[in-house]
């Protein structure tokens, strides 16, 4: 009995701080504040946290680990498919993942992403921009035909990793219901990697 009341303070604990540090980042989060929202004790809190460090790690690195097995899943998935309609394959098989991902995850993956400073996460955005890019620039024209552009001379994919990022970023900041999510998501993914399209013959 007393190991599920523990379990059960320590939820409602990490379930304070990830407001707290989608409300303030984590620079200016309160460990004050999440004891109160959480209804305990500042030093009961540090009972359970030793630090707000230790706190903030342990809801934005379950995120953290999502994102990077997503994107390792999805390169996978994308090297057994077949040339022959390979883009609408891509837009079908992302759109489902991410909106889990912001369904399941929405409040962690704006902490990570926009709440993260003064952390070890906090060139997280931008070292998931260089991946998205990485992924347009390197993985795609070994699997689709010939890139009409020359890579060494071209920033635009660069642009599109960044404003697909800020795409899904803007579904959860606004989030309305699930389905919302799975309807917008599926357009932006089209959006995106039928745009990619043109750029190879």
């Amino acid at each position: 009995m007393v190991q599920i009341l523990k379990k059960e303070r320590k939820k409602k604990i990490e379930r304070a701080a990830l407001d707290e540090f989608l409300l303030k980042g984590f620079l200016n989060a309160s460990m004050r504040n999440i004891a109160q929202n959480a209804q305990t004790s500042t030093s009961n809190l540090y009972n359970y946290f030793e630090s707000k460090e230790k706190l903030f790690y342990t809801i934005t690195d379950r995120v953290y680990n999502v994102i990077n097995n997503l994107v390792g899943d999805l390169t996978q998935a994308e090297r057994e498919f077949g040339r022959d309609f390979f883009f609408e394959q891509v837009s079908n098989l992302i759109a489902q993942p991410i909106s889990e991902l912001i369904k399941n995850h929405r409040k962690e993956f704006l902490v990570i992403m926009e709440g993260s400073q003064d952390t070890k996460y906090e060139n997280f955005q931008e070292e998931l921009v260089i991946v998205i890019e990485k992924h347009f620039t390197e993985h795609l024209p070994t699997i689709e035909n010939t890139m009409i552009l020359d890579l060494d001379d071209i920033f635009i994919f660069h642009i599109l990793a960044r404003n697909l990022l800020e795409g899904l970023l803007e579904i959860s900041k606004h989030y309305v219901n699930d389905k919302w999510v799975d309807t917008n998501i599926e357009a932006l993914m089209k959006y995106h990697v039928h745009g990619m399209a043109q750029f190879f013959k």
